[in-house]
């Protein structure tokens, strides 16, 4: 059986955020507008309503060190293999979340929505996007820049069925939009796209370049539900919840789209001279070499996790505290686990600009797995909290590129609320990230399994061209890896 397929490095994937809307005084057991995305029926933990609204950053800091040689001709003009410079990890992802409660002045229903960013991806490794600046880039083969987001929004009712039980559920809706620029490496002898060429001095060569663009966006929707018990009364909370992925008539699998601004009459794509884009260009832009640019029409599928929650917060009363000593002290604890339906995602290209259409964008997405610890000192106007968290890899760490950093993750962070006034709260949290990253990371491309399967005319039973189908076939990224993500968020809860 022949093999017609393009393989490509993993795309930048918009791994949920450890925290969403970024508060370490939230969790599946908290009553705070943050249920809304761990827990729904916790909004119904307090009376009254309430209105929050946070945002912040998260800023990427670090840097990657490929560890292998450029090769000759990477950079136009050097003829020999040279080190590659060092590419800095430096761009901010934003994080938000607004949302509102009300208990339709009863003691036992309340109704709450918000918005919030739980999904973002803002990577970019180059100032800039022209040839000069990427000439010498060393994650051109595997991602120069990235800007895909997931905006959702909520609406959740919540109801106290007992006074020991309360039950919630809610409906999410999510635009999601992706932007990326990548390269790929061809062999001006064959026409079957593979990486590299026939032989290692024809890979990663600056003449042989496949300039990838793609602007794709879908909406999506799915559930949360969740439960609450309080065995002990305001002294103990367990939590129990349930984030279902986005659906859509595709299922579990959210397909992306972009349709190009153009009259295909106009020009000729793929030729000197001409341009195969007018207008505006969303879906995918292609550029070969020198030539004028070609568009058309793109599909990228990609799924989000199922995630559940499971957390505890016992309280205890201090009775023998003054202005400057707690008069209560709790101890959280929530675990999470994130289950991917699919390890990687597609993109699927107008077979017009791009004859053999199917795009794999492998990631070796897997299940993880995060627990927290924390402890929170309530003072009479302010309440102080100190949270550790770890995070298991979410990707087979082989399989780590600058296009897909993913590793153990390790934080700390420091929250506090502040009553300004009898209804208003001032809110902070900041944190910092580090991911380890495994020795071998990287390595699970090699861009020779494209050569092997050529050898092989091309047969689908090779190993070799298994690997090149599902898009392993690429240049390899092994190095040093260091990331440090420096977080924190600020607002304020009105409870009226």
């Amino acid at each position: 059986m022949a093999l017609w397929l393009w393989p490509t490095a993993a795309a930048a994937y918009p791994y949920m955020a450890l925290r969403p809307g970024g508060q370490a005084l939230s969790g599946p057991t908290d009553g705070e507008l943050s249920a809304l995305h761990f827990n729904p029926a916790a909004i119904r933990l307090y009376p009254g309503s309430q209105i929050m609204a946070v945002a912040g950053v998260n800023s990427y800091l670090g840097s990657y060190q490929r560890s292998t040689p450029l090769p000759a001709g990477f950079t136009p003009g050097v003829t020999t293999p040279t080190a590659a410079d060092p590419a800095n990890i430096a761009w901010v992802n934003p994080d938000a979340m607004a949302a509102a409660s009300w208990d339709l002045r009863t003691d036992a229903v309340t109704l709450g929505f918000g918005f919030y960013t739980p999904h973002m991806d803002f990577t970019n490794y180059s100032p800039g996007q022209s040839g000069l600046d990427l000439t010498k880039l060393p994650t051109r083969y595997h991602l120069v820049s990235a800007q895909t987001y997931s905006l959702w929004g909520t609406v959740a009712v919540a109801l106290r069925l007992r006074p020991w039980f309360y039950f919630g559920g809610a409906f999410n809706v999510s635009y999601t939009r992706s932007q990326q620029l990548f390269y790929r490496d061809l062999d001006p002898n064959y026409h079957d796209n593979f990486s590299c060429g026939s032989a290692p001095e024809n890979c990663e060569r600056w003449e042989n370049r496949l300039a990838v663009e793609t602007d794709v966006a879908n909406f999506g929707y799915g559930f949360s539900a969740g439960a609450l018990f309080v065995p002990l009364e305001d002294r103990l909370f367990i939590g129990l919840s349930y984030v279902s992925p986005l659906l859509t008539p595709r299922g579990d699998e959210v397909g992306l789209s972009g349709l190009p601004d153009r009259t295909t009459w106009q020009s000729t794509p793929g030729t000197v001279g001409s341009d195969g884009c007018v207008g505006s260009t969303p879906g995918a832009r292609l550029t070969r070499g020198e030539l004028a640019p070609s568009c058309g029409s793109a599909l990228l599928s990609i799924a989000f996790p199922h995630v559940i929650y499971l957390g505890v917060r016992g309280k205890r009363a201090l009775y023998n505290w003054s202005r400057y000593t707690p008069h209560s002290v709790e101890l959280t604890a929530w675990a999470r686990l994130m289950i991917p339906p699919r390890p990687g995602t597609e993109l699927n290209l107008e077979k017009r600009i791009f004859p053999q259409g199917l795009l794999a964008l492998p990631l070796s997405l897997q299940t993880a797995v995060a627990v927290t610890l924390g402890v929170r000192e309530h003072f009479r106007v302010l309440t102080l909290g100190e949270e550790l968290l770890y995070e298991s890899p979410r990707t087979d760490p082989t399989a780590v590129s600058p296009a897909n950093l993913e590793g153990h993750k390790l934080d700390f962070s420091l929250a506090m609320r502040l009553h300004l006034r009898r209804q208003l709260s001032f809110l902070l949290t900041v944190g910092a990230t580090y991911v380890f990253f495994a020795p071998d990371a990287g390595t699970r491309y090699q861009a020779g399994d494209a050569q092997t399967c050529r050898a092989a005319d091309y047969d689908i039973s090779s190993v070799s061209c298994q690997l090149t189908q599902i898009g392993w076939a690429v240049p390899q990224a092994p190095g040093s890896y260091q990331l440090v993500i420096a977080h924190g968020v600020a607002g304020f809860e009105l409870n009226l």
